[in-house]
């Protein structure tokens, strides 16, 4: 699809959120928590077409996902930490300081040799060769500060859901802002106690059904970190999801005992 210039998905946001991403999330269950060994090509094709062709947020969710699948399953004891720990570390290491050499190589095969627009490749093309949080960010500091102002009219109950959008004719790009926005303190108190709530149900549910814990992971990324810098939750599947994820876990979760 974005080969044939998103003929089905609207953009690199829609097809990379709502295709990409969740079809990566899942890949990876099934090479990982199934040892499906014969779905690796297909996982680091995907992961290919969410770097070129998706936006950044899916990129980093990507990463997010992968780095709690590891500290929840797999470092689960010190010999493992050590094993992977110092490997770890020199491939970050590498890939940090060799980033834009890495970013301006694949950019030129994508771009030059194969003539293919690539949204995330150009953002951080842009951003090495004039380093500014504008490029960064994509204007998202003017949209932020704009919420700021308009949090400081009504912080304690805020001013409605849409108020923001009503009046600039955008969103926030951001989630607690949105909630400050929409709810105030008061909302934003209530929606950061389901948020924690969901975290700590995810981490106990590793104890006693492994699987459980996994759909809460998924969940999380399927919204974070995409709801920092776009779209909003009011219509995010992927936040509500997580959000009802310890009250759907109770069904899973049963006494260690019985398993």
């Amino acid at each position: 699809d974005p080969i044939n210039g998103f003929g089905i998905f609207k953009d690199y946001m829609d097809y990379g959120f709502n295709l990409a991403l969740p079809s990566f999330l899942f890949m990876y269950i099934g090479y990982k928590y199934f040892r499906f060994k014969w779905i690796l090509p297909l996982l680091l094709t995907n992961f290919t077409f969410i770097f070129i062709f998706a936006n950044r947020s899916s990129i980093l969710a990507v990463i997010i996902f992968i780095i709690l699948y590891y500290f929840l399953f797999i470092f689960t004891d010190i010999k493992k930490i050590i094993k992977l720990f110092l490997p770890l570390v020199i491939l970050i290491f590498v890939l940090t300081f060799n980033s834009k050499y890495i970013i301006q190589f694949t950019y030129n095969i994508v771009t030059n040799i194969y003539k293919i627009n690539s949204y995330s490749l150009n953002k951080f093309t842009s951003y090495f060769q004039h380093p500014d949080n504008v490029i960064l960010y994509s204007g998202r500091e003017e949209i932020w500060n704009k919420s700021l102002n308009m949090i400081k009219e009504n912080i304690f109950f805020g001013s409605g859901i849409g108020s923001f959008q009503s009046k600039f004719g955008f969103y926030s790009h951001n989630i607690f802002l949105d909630l400050l926005l929409f709810f105030g303190l008061i909302g934003l108190i209530i929606f950061t106690f389901f948020i924690i709530f969901a975290f700590i149900n995810i981490y106990s549910a590793r104890k006693y059904v492994k699987s459980t814990s996994i759909l809460g992971i998924i969940f999380l990324s399927l919204w974070f970190p995409k709801l920092f810098f776009s779209t909003h939750f009011l219509e995010d599947i992927g936040f509500w999801c997580f959000i009802t994820f310890p009250f759907m876990s109770k069904f899973f979760v049963i006494n260690k005992s019985t398993i």
